[in-house]
């Protein structure tokens, strides 16, 4: 097995060394790992993939989290890695970005057949981001930033709700359900958190996200864990 194999039936099942697992519809988009948690192959075999592939050399005191995607159609047309660096504040300079005060973490997508390399920044200042209307009820994460990257015709918003199906609705959106957690994605008891990425043009919902913790899967602490 190749490590693109490798990588691509980890995205199979929710994994348990996962710190982020990220849900479309009803699959699971991404399985983000902890650079620093996890089994010594996931590492190497990202370690390789970076070397062989992308002829990229990871600066291992930045890096910070990694995951392997596949393309979705909507935001990515081609398979992907993307690396999660820290050191946001001073690296968004090398890029045309619209970020005025970047989040430390940021990310670089790395796609696999055209080889080329995005940058993901994280706006602080969320608010001069024009958005999509939200759901009652829903709480905009500021700690987490405004998602946004050189393509200027989709960012990213991330919030909180109790109700995975309402937000859906309200979205007119595939509604995110894994039956392996069929009570957290069902449960109104708790808030989640949710991604939504939009058109900048017409503010036109285009991909709904929710994300699960799996070593907090009732949202005790994960989401403020930067506050």
């Amino acid at each position: 097995m190749n490590n693109i194999d490798f990588f691509t039936d980890l995205n199979d099942t929710i994994n348990q060394n996962a710190e982020e697992v990220t849900i479309v519809g009803n699959k699971i988009e991404e399985n983000l790992f902890n650079s620093k948690k996890i089994p010594s192959e996931y590492f190497f075999a990202f370690i390789d993939v970076m070397g062989s592939i992308f002829s990229e050399g990871v600066d291992l005191n930045k890096l910070q989290q990694f995951s392997f995607q596949k393309a979705d159609g909507v935001n990515y047309k081609e398979h992907k890695f993307m690396a999660v660096y820290s050191g946001g504040s001073t690296d968004c300079h090398q890029f045309d970005v619209d970020v005025t005060r970047p989040h430390d973490d940021y990310c670089i997508n790395y796609f696999l057949d055209s080889k080329k390399k995005i940058p993901k920044f994280y706006d602080l200042d969320v608010w001069k981001h024009k958005q999509p209307n939200i759901l009652f009820g829903s709480k905009i994460l500021t700690h987490w930033g405004q998602g946004v990257s050189i393509d200027t015709s989709k960012k990213d918003l991330y919030f909180m709700h109790h109700d995975v199906e309402l937000v859906s609705k309200f979205y007119n959106l595939p509604t995110p359900f894994i039956s392996s957690i069929e009570s957290f994605c069902k449960d109104t008891t708790f808030m989640k958190v949710f991604g939504l990425t939009y058109n900048t043009e017409t503010f036109t919902p285009l991909k709904l996200k929710l994300y699960y913790y799996p070593s907090d899967p009732l949202m005790q602490f994960t989401v403020f864990d930067e506050v």
